[in-house]
């Protein structure tokens, strides 16, 4: 039996506010299969909808980050026979305007070059003109952004300087940080904001929820 227009959306208002699929399954009973098939297809249609949409914005800056989350179980349990496309880490790269919040593009993977550069490649014809970029030291970035701007860009890194604390294998965090500087990588970015404190509390809002 299909589902109505306002059953699909009583899910997607459901998803949208934090709620997990089996709370969602109790909340509207859906069953959880049909949820999981109704949330790829909207994703996929938003994604889409962001290609075709978000072309050539004039934005002034932007800031660059991963979103660490793990699919099925954590690489510290990931077995020689499991599948690494099926299981394991994942990221979100993305960025965000933080004067409008504006999410331009991004791009789920692992935590590789090859990733940047597919991330970077999405966003580059999102934004028009010269923009200030801001990331973390990754050394992926570096690169892949060079191969989408060349030096047409400002491009500044947050360099942080961390406590030393014994390494820790099921530790997936960093630890303490107890400083920071500013890197000028690329063009002339304004130093007051090369910043990632806007992407880094959207990473935490999503973590919370």
């Amino acid at each position: 039996m299909a589902l109505t227009t306002d059953t699909k959306a009583a899910v997607i208002r459901a998803l949208t506010e934090g709620c997990s699929i089996r709370s969602t399954e109790r909340m509207t009973g859906v069953h959880r299969d049909t949820i999981t098939k109704l949330a790829t297809k909207v994703g996929q249609s938003c994604e889409r909808m962001m290609r075709e949409t978000i072309r050539a914005v004039p934005v002034g800056e932007l800031q660059l980050d991963e979103l660490w989350c793990f699919v099925g179980k954590k690489r510290n349990h990931v077995r020689t026979t499991d599948d690494p496309d099926r299981v394991g880490d994942r990221w979100t790269w993305y960025a965000v305007d933080p004067e409008t919040k504006l999410v331009p593009a991004f791009h789920v993977g692992r935590r590789e070059m090859r990733d940047a550069a597919a991330f970077t490649r999405k966003l580059r014809p999102t934004v028009a003109g010269r923009v200030q970029l801001s990331t973390d030291k990754l050394a992926a970035y570096r690169w892949a952004i060079f191969q989408e701007w060349g030096t047409e860009v400002d491009y500044g890194r947050i360099v942080k300087r961390f406590k030393v604390e014994p390494a820790s294998g099921g530790r997936y965090s960093p630890p303490q940080v107890v400083g920071v500087d500013k890197d000028v990588v690329y063009g002339n970015p304004n130093p007051d904001r090369i910043c990632t404190s806007h992407i880094e509390r959207q990473n935490l809002n999503v973590r919370m929820q």
